[in-house]
């Protein structure tokens, strides 16, 4: 009993002890766990709160990404607009161009499309402009001009130009200002502006002058009329054009000196090229083209008119009501019948009678050797074909055909041999 007593209470002693350990234990571990949890709930919320910063950022930077990005596509969709209003200007469609260039600029507005709208409602004749500012083409320069006649060498020596053509060049190439280019007054009006551009670039085009420097004379010419046909370019050019020259550079000061001017127009070059002004004018085309073509129109018209003032004949083999000729007549030698109008006798008696019933006689034999040429070889072909295909209908086809007018021109030679 007493052992039994003393292991119980030795059981006993060890539950408590246990138990005050396992209760110091958790009093002791509860305050690393609050630590623990308070560090944990403070970096959740520092990581919450970077996530949201970063998705500011991110939203923030695509914004713009975005709006660029639909910039651009309306710049190219405006681009594209653009090109086909230049291929409708060189097919002479100013109408269609000018619309084209509107949505362009709606879409996104540019210097190109708004000057080529003003360009095409100043000179090309289709209303009144409000525009800012005047289209210009490329200007003249020394080093270009050289360029030019340096690459194209080889294509002017293969085509022929003449003398009054290379000194028109030259004398472009010596002008000192945009007057002296177009050949105009300073207080020429717009409408004097024209008709010098309208000569000069018909006559300066590369495609129809082939002496050394004409590209060039012809995007000077272009640039000329570009600055000088706008109020704008026009005023800052008679007052600030000639300043301009000398205060570029040294060397452009000394050239100025001894008159070479063509530098200067680099401050007023233009945003249309040559060619699009070209085509502005002329839609592309040459107005001699219709020079080109007047010999045929003038053969066709002729022909036209001749067919209009010819006589109806006087006769036919066959009745023809559409033409007058219904009254039936034969010839007195051969008996071959034929067809006049109303008034046909009081035209012809006599030997003029005579005459033309040997050419219906004539016609006649004609038209029976001709028709019975025809009725042989239908005949033949048949009797081919049933021989061919063993075709028994065939072969009957071809015996029965009938060679009437083969007929008609036996029995009329019969008749002339036996007269």
């Amino acid at each position: 009993m007493h052992e039994l007593r003393t292991r119980l209470q030795s059981d006993n002693n060890t539950r408590r002890h246990r138990v005050r350990t396992g209760y110091c234990e958790g009093v002791c571990l509860k305050p690393k766990i609050t630590v623990l949890s308070a560090v944990s709930r403070s970096w959740t919320r520092s990581a919450f709160a970077v996530l949201l910063f970063l998705t500011h950022i991110a939203q923030t930077a695509t914004g713009p990404a975005e709006r660029t990005l639909d910039s651009d596509m309306d710049k190219d969709e405006a681009d594209r607009l653009i090109e086909k209003a230049k291929l409708c200007l060189r097919s002479g469609w100013k109408d269609r161009a000018l619309q084209l260039l509107y949505e362009a600029q709606k879409i996104h507005p540019s210097t190109r499309a708004r000057v080529l709208i003003d360009a095409i409602l100043r000179n090309g004749g289709t209303s009144a402009s409000e525009a800012n500012h005047v289209p210009p083409p490329a200007g003249w320069r020394d080093e270009d001009i050289g360029h030019s006649e340096t690459s194209n060498a080889s294509g002017d020596e293969k085509k022929s130009y003449t003398e009054d053509q290379r000194q028109g060049v030259l004398r472009i190439k010596n002008c000192k200002d945009f007057y002296e280019i177009l050949s105009v007054p300073k207080n020429a009006s717009d409408e004097d502006l024209k008709k010098a551009y309208r000569k000069l670039a018909l006559k300066f085009h590369p495609d129809k002058n082939f002496a050394p420097g004409a590209t060039d004379a012809f995007k000077a010419i272009g640039n000329a009329y570009a600055v000088l046909s706008s109020p704008e370019k026009r005023q800052q050019y008679d007052q600030y054009g000639d300043q301009a020259a000398s205060v570029n550079t040294p060397q452009q000061s000394s050239h100025s000196r001894h008159g070479y001017h063509r530098n200067f127009h680099r401050d007023f070059e233009a945003d249309i090229s040559p060619e699009e002004l070209f085509n502005i004018f002329f839609g592309g085309r040459f107005p001699t083209a219709f020079l080109q073509l007047l010999p045929v129109l003038v053969l066709i018209l002729i022909s036209v008119f001749t067919q209009m003032m010819a006589t109806n004949p006087p006769y036919s083999l066959f009745y023809k009501p559409a033409m007058g000729l219904v009254v039936s007549r034969e010839t007195q030698h051969m008996g071959v019948p034929y067809y006049v109008d109303k008034s046909f006798e009081k035209e012809y008696r006599g030997s003029a009678l005579g005459e033309l019933e040997k050419t219906i006689e004539s016609d006649y034999i004609e038209h029976l050797q001709n028709s019975c040429w025809k009725e042989k070889q239908q005949k033949s072909d048949l009797a081919n074909l049933g021989q061919l295909y063993r075709d028994e209908r065939l072969k009957q086809k071809a015996e029965s055909m009938r060679l009437d007018n083969c007929d008609k021109l036996h029995r009329l030679v019969g008749r002339q041999r036996g007269k």
